[in-house]
């Protein structure tokens, strides 16, 4: 994920080592999502919150944005 134009966090390889909830078990979608995302730049921290109330199985979708799609183009779901 890219945060700014400097920074971009890639914790992809932890995700089979953990049950817990991790950024990489999100969806895209541009057009539905239910889920935001808060930098703070201070602390370097990255915050994720539901944008409306969520129920349980419900898939987490986020909008990866415009640039994650560059190059990407023809693999994007609607």
């Amino acid at each position: 994920m890219a945060v700014d134009e400097r920074h971009v966090l890639d914790a992809a390889h932890l995700a089979p080592d953990t049950a817990a909830f991790h950024p990489v078990h999100m969806n895209h979608s541009r057009a539905r999502p239910n889920v935001g995302r808060y930098y703070r730049r201070a602390t370097r921290t990255v915050l994720f919150f539901t944008l409306r109330r969520v129920e349980a199985g419900e898939e987490l979708l986020y909008d990866y944005g415009r640039r994650y799609w560059r190059g990407r183009e023809h693999l994007e779901l609607p």
